[in-house]
C-alpha cells in the first residue's frame, strides 16, 4: 500500500513538472508585446524570478519596456542589509540589460534619516545613477516616488528636463523640497504631475512657462512651501489642481488659451486671510469647482463652457459668491451641482441673467 502511495506521489510529481514545462513553453512563444504586456504587472522581484526560468524568459526579462522598483519599506521592518541587496539587485538588471529600450520607469524609494550622512549620500547617487541610466535608454515615462524622514532638498538630474524623449514626468516627495530647474532647460514634456511636493517659491512654476513650450497635461496635488501658484502656458489643455486645508496656497493664477479643462479641488479652514483664484481660459470646455469659493474671483466670461461641475463643501458664506461664479458663466450644456450648491443657488437673488443651461444633474451626496 505504502509503495502504490509512493508511485501515485511520482506520477503526481511527474506530471506537475511536465505542466509546469508546457506553460513556460507557451508563454516563451507568445510575441513580444503580449508577453511584455503580461510582465507589466509584476513588480521587479516578481519580473526577476521570470528571468530565472529560461533562456527566452531572460531575454523578455531584460527587454520588458515598463521596470517598477518599489522599495517603500519602513525601516522597522527591514534591515540595512536587505536594503543594499535591493540596490545591488537593480543595479546588476540595469548593468545586464545593456542598450535595451526602456519606455517607463518606475521608482519608489524611502530614504532613512538614521542612516550616517555617507549613506544618505551614497543611497542619492545610486538612485540617481538609476534615472540616467534610464534616460540614455530613451524613456518616456518616469515615475519617482521618493520620502525622506526629514525636510531635506532634492535636486533632480538634469537629464530628466534635458531629454529629448522623455514626455511623461510624474514626482512625488513626501517632506522633501524640489529644487527648480535652469530657466535654460528646455523640455519635452507633454504631462507633469507633482504631488507633495514643497518648493519654496515661484521659479518652478516659471520654468513650466518659458521651457515646457509641448505640455499639454499639468497636475498640482497638495503643493505645499508657496502661497501663490502662477500657470501660464500656450500649449496647456487640461489642468488640474488639489489643494486642502494643511496646505500653503493663498492665490491661485491659471492662465492658458489652449486650456480646455479645468479640475480645481480647494478646501480650507474659514479663516480671515484673503484667499484669490483667477483665470485666464477664453476657450474652456469644461470646469470642475470642489469645496470652497475665494473670497477673490476674476474668472472671466466662458463663452463655450460645456460642462460645469460645482461641488461646494460648505454653503453658509458663500451665496453671494456662488452667485459670481455662475455669472462668469455665459452658457453651459450640462451643469452638475451638489446639495450644498443648490442651497447656496436657492438662498440667494442672483443680480443678473442666470447662465443658460440645456440640462441640470444633482449629484448625489
Amino acid at each position: 500500500m505504502a509503495r502504490k502511495r509512493k508511485l501515485v506521489a511520482s506520477a503526481s510529481c511527474v506530471a506537475q513538472g511536465a505542466c509546469a514545462e508546457n506553460a513556460i513553453g507557451r508563454f516563451s512563444n507568445l510575441p513580444d508585446e503580449v508577453a511584455y504586456r503580461i510582465l507589466s504587472f509584476l513588480t521587479f522581484k516578481g519580473l526577476t524570478r521570470v528571468g530565472a526560468v529560461s533562456k527566452r524568459c531572460r531575454q523578455f526579462h531584460l527587454s520588458v519596456p515598463l521596470v517598477s522598483f518599489d522599495s517603500s519599506c519602513k525601516p522597522h521592518r527591514v534591515t540595512n542589509q536587505k536594503r543594499v541587496r535591493l540596490m545591488s539587485s537593480l543595479d546588476r538588471y540595469l548593468f545586464y540589460r545593456g542598450d535595451n529600450r526602456m519606455q517607463v520607469f518606475r521608482i519608489r524609494w524611502s530614504f532613512f534619516t538614521s542612516e550616517p550622512a555617507s549613506k544618505l549620500s551614497d543611497d542619492h547617487f545610486r538612485v540617481f545613477t538609476w534615472i540616467h541610466n534610464a534616460v540614455r535608454w530613451n524613456v518616456e515615462e518616469l515615475y519617482l516616488y521618493f520620502s525622506h524622514g526629514e525636510t531635506n532638498t532634492i535636486a533632480l538630474p538634469s537629464c530628466i528636463f534635458l531629454s529629448q524623449s522623455l514626455r511623461s514626468l510624474s514626482v512625488k516627495l513626501y517632506a522633501m523640497i524640489l529644487e527648480a530647474p535652469s530657466l535654460s532647460f528646455s523640455s519635452n514634456l507633454h504631462y507633469l504631475q507633482l504631488e507633495h511636493v514643497k518648493v519654496v517659491d515661484e521659479r518652478f512654476f516659471r520654468w513650466i512657462a518659458r521651457s515646457c513650450k509641448f505640455i499639454k497635461e499639468l497636475k498640482l496635488l497638495n503643493i505645499r512651501g508657496i502661497q501663490k501658484i502662477t500657470v501660464e502656458s500656450s500649449s496647456l489643455e487640461y489642468f488640474l489642481c488639489r489643494i486642502d486645508k494643511f496646505d500653503d496656497c493663498f492665490h491661485l493664477n491659471i492662465s492658458g488659451k489652449k486650456l480646455e479643462s479645468i479640475d480645481i479641488s480647494w478646501t480650507s479652514y474659514e479663516s480671515t486671510s484673503i484667499k484669490s483664484l483667477t483665470i485666464f481660459a477664453p476657450n474652456l470646455k469644461n470646469l470642475k469647482w470642489e469645496g470652497s469659493l475665494k473670497h477673490s474671483q476674476n474668472l472671466g466670461k466662458f463663452m463655450n463652457l460645456e460642462k460645469l461641475e460645482i461641488l461646494l463643501d460648505f454653503w453658509g458664506n458663500e451665496v453671494d459668491k456662488v452667485c459670481e461664479f455662475l455669472g462668469s458663466v455665459c452658457c453651459a450644456e450640462v451643469l452638475t451641482i451638489n446639495e450644498e450648491t443648490m442651497k447656496a443657488k436657492l438662498a440667494a437673488t442672483c443680480a443678473g441673467p442666470s447662465p443658460e443651461i440645456l440640462t441640470v444633474t444633482p449629484k448625489p451626496t
